[in-house]
């Protein structure tokens, strides 16, 4: 494994190499990291690294199961981490990292069945935080305590974990939207609570909230002053005032009531 650990480098380009795996923690660079088109069979270490550019990992195979596959905490990135056709088997553990540009996951697999796939704790984003249509996880994404200046957006990604939580979004703090929107499906329990643009309080998590259809097993909003179903009627969870879970019947999707995408009343209907 090539060891770069504290080194300082302009810029560093591996496009389309084999390697046994990448370990750069505490490394400054001050350029791009490219490691595009690469298979890595062993894990890539950017814990504490300093990228003042951007991190390019599109169209790269990184194979480490059951483990960390990227180990990124609190990196610092200058530019936009790119991430389109990763495909990681094991976690993508990017906590504390702060990104001065976009975090674009695009037609993404991760996959650590039963574990975490994406550790995003208390990541800071300067702008968008997008999974586009195509991305896919099995395991745990977990965004809590992250912080986004822009968007949040989750439209058209497929999120499975057996019976686990599919999606942790404790206490995020969002400028602008957070988008679960058209052709989300997430196979498993949905957990989202005190999510709100940051200039809103912890009780108005509805507000932009879902913007279209939502899929999803399990629907937890706390926060939310109602939540209802046509199959079944949504329960008050204990302990707090506004915090509603439902479960959407099989074949079924959830979206607001009414003309209003910002709607306190949620309903499952018919495909």
């Amino acid at each position: 494994m090539p060891l770069l650990e504290g080194s300082k480098i302009r810029e560093l380009a591996l496009s389309g190499c084999t390697l046994p795996g990448l370990a750069a923690d505490t490394a400054q660079i001050d350029g791009r990291l490219v490691l595009s088109r690469s298979h890595l069979t062993g894990p890539l270490v950017l814990t504490r690294a300093q990228i003042h550019n951007n991190l390019d990992l599109r169209d790269t195979v990184i194979t480490v199961p059951g483990t960390e596959a990227i180990s990124a905490v609190r990196l610092t990135v200058g530019g936009d981490v790119l991430c389109t056709n990763l495909a990681v088997q094991g976690t993508f553990r990017i906590s504390g990292a702060t990104i001065s540009g976009e975090f674009d996951l695009e037609s993404d697999s991760l996959s650590n069945p039963g574990g975490n796939a994406l550790d995003a704790y208390h990541v800071h984003v300067t702008e968008d935080f997008t999974f586009h249509p195509g991305f896919s996880a099995e395991g745990r994404i977990i965004l809590s305590g992250a912080t986004v200046a822009a968007a949040i957006g989750l439209c058209g990604a497929r999120l499975n974990n057996a019976s686990d939580i599919a999606l942790e979004a404790v206490e995020v703090n969002v400028a602008r939207n957070f988008d679960l929107g058209l052709g989300l499906s997430v196979n498993a329990y949905c957990w989202i609570r005190s999510c709100s643009p940051e200039a809103a309080t912890k009780r108005q998590v509805t507000q932009r909230v879902a913007r279209a259809l939502v899929s999803v097993r399990v629907l937890e909003l706390r926060g939310q002053r109602g939540l209802r179903s046509r199959r079944e009627p949504a329960r008050r969870l204990p302990g707090t005032p506004h915090a509603w879970r439902a479960r959407r019947a099989p074949g079924r999707y959830w979206q607001p009531r009414g003309s209003d995408p910002c709607s306190n009343a949620w309903s499952d209907s018919g495909v």
